[in-house]
């Protein structure tokens, strides 16, 4: 049989070394072989332009919505007795005024097993941070409106001040500017 291919009549064989030489550039990147990568969470989110520009607006969404909620949330701002207390100060010659304004949450706050808000004696202590300076101290009585404004004057003025807010046993300790 073997002399039967030989005479030169027809020669059927199959090299496909010798008919991808003839191919094009691409059908040849398409057959050479590549290292399979290993599969992974960040290939799969960035495999595709649509899904690396999508996985990119997800982390951009993520990360301003941080940086926001580190601006946003107000450096006065605190929850006591299921009440959001917020603390602001003006500074205006030598004193500091001091405003208090409590809201009471909506939904009990973090302690939802009690849902009925403080009402009642709160000590405030209002100082400029450092080791000796004077330290002014207010009572306040919250009541059992849903918003309530209080305003104090402490007898001097910095460019921060630190507040202490104590009621029964639960403490508040937050840093306000003064403007």
């Amino acid at each position: 049989m073997d002399n039967d291919y030989d005479d030169g009549r027809l020669n059927f064989y199959y090299s496909r070394e010798e008919r991808l030489k003839k191919a094009s550039q691409a059908v040849r990147d398409i057959n050479d072989r590549k290292v399979p990568h290993k599969k992974g969470l960040f290939r799969t989110l960035t495999a595709t332009k649509p899904l690396t520009f999508l996985f990119l607006s997800i982390i951009t969404i993520c990360a301003a919505m941080i940086i926001l909620s580190l601006f946003m949330n107000s450096e006065g701002v605190r929850e006591l007795g299921n009440n959001s207390v917020s603390v602001s100060a003006i500074g205006y010659g030598e004193n500091s005024y001091i405003t208090v304004k409590k809201a009471v949450k909506p939904s009990g706050g973090r302690r939802s097993g009690h849902g009925v808000a403080y009402a009642g004696p709160v000590d405030i202590a209002v100082s400029i941070p450092g080791e000796g300076n004077p330290i002014h101290v207010e009572r306040l009585y919250f009541g059992m409106e849903n918003e309530e404004l209080f305003r104090f004057i402490a007898p001097f003025r910095g460019k921060k001040l630190v507040v202490l807010m104590d009621a029964l046993s639960e403490q508040v300790h937050l840093t306000v500017t003064c403007e």
